[in-house]
């Protein structure tokens, strides 16, 4: 899998070559193959030439919280004050962090997106308070020009009805599915596997959880979040590279999650489908009447629906999502005039310490020049994933009509 990386640096613009490499903290796709592509596009804080783009989507996972549980065997488990904005909201690093997300992409895409009227913006976040929040914060950044009582509209929907950006919404059949997944016999060889199953005591024992994948992966989510906000990682963690060691079974978790095209079906496919739907009705409005139509798409997520799209689309995930991770679609106008316009695609993979890291994805799956995708072919390539009728595919048989509203959302 070959990516062509840009390293995003705040206040010098670098053009060079970057080597990602396997296992540090923040670096994901691509990394197991080491390979960093041939050249650069520029750095990620330097605008593009926007002249060709007709739209851009931006699906960005929420940036760092606090965690969102504890363990019986925390030492701080009494401590609230550690947290003061509350479990699983934004920290003041998060909070930095995001706005430096948004203005990356102000730098990068605003030549653009200033031009747009408020009318021309779709922003939507997943129900929970750090999603809204990393919203905002990006949305002030991407739009400054908007006052207060102007901004785009934000748009959500109840967790349990949002097929599209929460990351569990009522679908049992895929649930089904993942749980299939994950006691699977591919699972079962890992977990035998000597060194994991000594992984898995030894952060039972000292954490007192279940000695399972799902335990640890809630440990880590613990002393990852104390270790990116500044606080200092418990003894037990800090050796023998058991952090590093949690997180390898963290990325295992969500690749064996969404093992099969059926569950990236059920993750993935309302994505890729309000995608394409997206830029079908872009391509079939005249220029004339391109004023009524959105052309800015900005969302957020979790990690597991990062992970479930990068995985749709063909991407090799050699490590989990950080907070903020980023897929980027943009459309641009075809230059040989065929009315086909073409897809090129960016992953954000490295967002905790600078200079972070833009990839151009390769979509291997898609037949075409290098990193650009013919959308025909984006279409084609993808068809297994899109299509999907929620309520009959997720057996869902009493279904009322606020379960329709996803199909009614920004009508307005």
């Amino acid at each position: 899998m070959f990516h062509q990386v840009v390293v995003v640096v705040l206040l010098l613009l670098v053009a060079t070559t970057f080597n990602v490499a396997q296992g540090q903290e923040t670096l994901i796709a691509g990394a197991a193959t080491g390979v960093a592509g041939g050249g650069c596009s520029g750095g990620a804080y330097e605008s593009i030439n926007t002249d060709s783009l007709e739209a851009v989507f931006i699906f960005m996972r929420h940036g760092v919280r606090a965690p969102w549980t504890t363990y019986p065997k925390d030492p701080h488990i009494n401590q609230t004050n550690r947290w003061p904005n509350g479990r699983s909201q934004l920290t003041s690093f998060g909070i930095k962090q995001v706005t430096n997300i948004g203005n990356l992409l102000n730098k990068r895409y605003g030549t653009f997106t200033r031009g747009l009227k408020r009318s021309q913006i779709y922003q939507r976040a997943s129900a929970a308070q750090r999603c809204i929040d990393t919203l905002k914060l990006v949305s002030s950044r991407l739009w400054p020009n908007f006052d207060n009582a102007h901004t785009p509209v934000i748009y959500s929907l109840p967790k349990k009805v949002d097929s599209l950006l929460y990351e569990e919404p009522k679908c049992p059949l895929a649930e089904t599915e993942e749980s299939n997944n994950i006691n699977s016999a591919a699972v079962s060889a890992y977990e035998n596997q000597t060194d994991i199953k000594d992984l898995y005591a030894y952060v039972a024992e000292n954490t007192g959880l279940p000695p399972t994948m799902s335990g640890v992966t809630k440990a880590f989510d613990c002393v990852r979040c104390d270790k990116i906000n500044g606080f200092k990682v418990p003894k037990w963690a800090s050796v023998n590279n058991v952090y590093e060691r949690m997180g390898n079974v963290y990325t295992k978790n969500l690749n064996f999650l969404y093992a099969t095209e059926k569950a990236r079906r059920f993750r993935s496919g309302p994505i890729i489908q309000e995608v394409i739907d997206s830029i079908t009705a872009i391509k079939n409005t005249d220029e004339k009447d391109k004023e009524s139509i959105k052309r800015a798409y900005l969302y957020t997520t979790h990690d597991y629906k990062i992970a479930s799209l990068l995985l749709g689309l063909g991407e090799k995930l050699y490590k989990y999502p950080p907070f903020a991770a980023t897929v980027i679609f943009e459309v641009h106008r075809d230059p040989l005039g065929t009315g086909d316009p073409i897809i090129r695609s960016y992953y954000i993979s490295q967002t905790v310490k600078e200079p972070y890291t833009i990839e151009q994805l390769r979509l291997d799956k898609c037949l075409g020049n290098e990193f650009d995708c013919k959308f025909s072919n984006f279409v084609n390539t993808l068809k297994p994933l899109e299509g999907l009728q929620w309520s009959k595919e997720c057996g869902l048989t009493n279904v009322d009509g606020f379960l329709l509203a996803e199909e009614n959302i920004g009508d307005s």
